[in-house]
């Protein structure tokens, strides 16, 4: 089983996949925060990003919400990578229900 491609392992043509990471207070410190981090990169280096292929958005919350980039702002992982990494926890209070709107 090609395990690299998520198209395989759900049985279509090409994914749209949107994450949320929870950035409040319940990630207590930079060492979670940077755990969380690199699990979404290991997810989307599964992905086949482009125009015409797979495409990511991902999107951060506590008490406030932050568009990190949607499925039209980055075809290429690189860009992803980076924008993950610079991201900074917002730490302050989780209303997952803000996030989700």
């Amino acid at each position: 089983m090609n395990t690299k491609n998520f198209r395989f392992i759900l049985g279509c043509n090409y994914v749209d996949l949107g994450l949320l990471l929870d950035s409040s207070g319940s990630i207590v410190d930079e060492e979670a925060w940077v755990y969380e981090q690199r699990f979404v990169k290991q997810i989307i280096s599964r992905m086949y990003v482009g125009p015409d292929e797979d495409h990511v958005g991902m999107v951060t919350f506590s008490s406030t919400v932050k568009i990190l980039f949607n499925l039209t702002t980055f075809y290429d992982l690189t860009d992803m990578y980076n924008t993950i990494d610079i991201t900074r926890a917002l730490d302050a209070n989780t209303y997952t229900g803000l996030g989700l709107r």
